[in-house]
C-alpha cells in the first residue's frame, strides 16, 4: 500500500465525477477491474459528497482513508478514491451483492461488461439476507406497502406512516424498485442518498437515485441475484495474487480469526503453492480493512 500510495501521489490528478462504474470483464484468470485514484478535499465537501461524486459509498471512502476525520476534514487533504475492485469469488452472472463491501455487481455477459454500484444494506436486527434469488418484478414509481415490523418500529419511535405509501418525494423507495423472489426484499432507490454505504435499511438494498435508474434499465425480470458475505476477497491481477479486505458484518466480528484460518487455506490453494505467502501481511490487511486490492506475491 505504501508504494502504491507514493506512486499515485506522484501522478495526482483532480478527477471528474463519474456517472457509474462500468468495466470490461477481465480476461484469463484476472479478476481485478478499475484503478485507484486520488482527489483533494474542496471547500464545503464532506466524505458523503466525495463518495457520491465518484459512485462510491460512504464506508468505502472512510475505510480507504482511515487518517481522515470525517467530522473535521481539512481543505486540500488528499483522499484515496478506491475505484479498484476484485470481482466476488462466485459465478459472474446476473447480480451479485457483497454485503460487507456494500457493493452490487451486475454482469452483462453479452457485452462482456460489469457494472458496479455502492449500496446501503440492512441495519442490526434487520439484516439483508444471504442467498440466491431472482428479480420477479420491476416497478417504476413504486408504491410502498409498509411491512408490519417497520410499521411497529415507526409507531414505537413516534414516526407512524400510512400502510400503503404512494409514489412521491417522501416515498423511501425512490423512483425505481426491483422485487426479489423473496418478495419482502427489494433493490430500490432512495430519498436519503447519504445512507448509501451504510447499514441503515430494514433489509432492502438501496442505491443512489442515478444508479438504480441505470440498473433498472439494464436488468430484465428473471435476472439471478446472489447475495454473499465475503469480507475478504481474493483474486489475480496480471499473475499476482491479490486480496481486498473490508470490515466484517458486526455479527461476524467474533469469527474473525476462524475466518482468517479458512482464508489461509483458500489462498494457499489459489496460489498453487507457487510462492510463499507472507501471512503477517494478510493479517495486517484484513485488520486494516481498507478495501483496496493489494498484491501478496511479487
Amino acid at each position: 500500500m505504501t508504494s502504491l500510495f507514493k506512486l499515485f501521489l506522484l501522478t495526482l490528478v483532480s478527477l471528474q465525477s463519474v456517472d457509474a462504474l462500468q468495466f470490461a470483464l477481465p480476461e484469463g484468470n484476472n479478476t481485478v477491474v478499475g484503478d485507484l485514484a486520488f482527489t483533494k478535499i474542496q471547500a464545503g465537501q464532506d466524505l458523503s459528497d466525495i463518495a457520491r461524486r465518484y459512485d462510491l459509498g460512504f464506508s468505502e471512502v472512510a475505510s480507504a482513508n482511515p487518517k481522515l476525520n470525517p467530522e473535521h476534514l481539512l481543505l486540500d487533504s488528499v483522499v484515496i478514491i478506491p475505484t479498484q475492485f476484485i470481482l466476488p469469488n462466485v459465478k459472474h452472472e446476473g447480480i451479485v451483492v457483497n454485503l460487507p463491501e456494500m457493493r452490487l455487481y451486475y454482469f452483462q455477459k453479452h457485452d462482456k461488461l460489469v457494472y458496479t454500484y455502492p449500496i446501503g444494506i440492512g441495519r442490526k436486527d434487520w439484516r439483508t439476507p444471504i442467498g440466491r434469488y431472482k428479480i420477479i418484478q420491476k416497478m417504476k414509481d413504486p408504491y410502498w406497502q409498509v411491512p408490519d415490523s417497520i410499521m411497529a418500529y415507526r409507531i414505537k419511535h413516534g414516526d407512524p406512516v400510512q400502510k400503503i405509501m404512494p409514489p412521491g418525494p417522501t416515498n423511501p423507495l425512490g423512483q425505481f424498485a426491483l422485487r426479489l423472489s423473496d418478495p419482502t426484499y427489494l433493490i430500490h432507490g432512495t430519498i436519503e442518498p447519504k445512507g448509501v454505504g451504510r447499514e441503515v435499511s430494514a433489509g432492502c438494498i438501496r442505491l443512489y437515485p442515478e444508479d438504480i435508474k441505470e440498473l433498472f434499465s439494464l436488468v430484465p425480470n428473471g435476472t439471478p441475484v446472489r447475495i454473499v458475505d465475503e469480507p475478504v476477497k481474493y483474486g489475480f491481477d496480471a499473475g499476482h495474487l491479490v486480496i481486498e479486505a473490508h470490515p466484517p458484518l458486526p455479527e461476524d466480528a467474533e469469527d474473525f480469526w476462524a475466518n482468517l484460518a479458512d482464508l489461509e487455506k483458500k489462498l494457499v490453494k489459489a496460489n498453487d503453492n507457487a510462492e510463499p505467502l507472507h501471512w503477517n501481511e494478510v493479517i495486517k490487511l484484513a485488520q486494516e480493512a481498507m478495501g483496496i486490492p493489494t498484491a501478496l506475491t511479487s
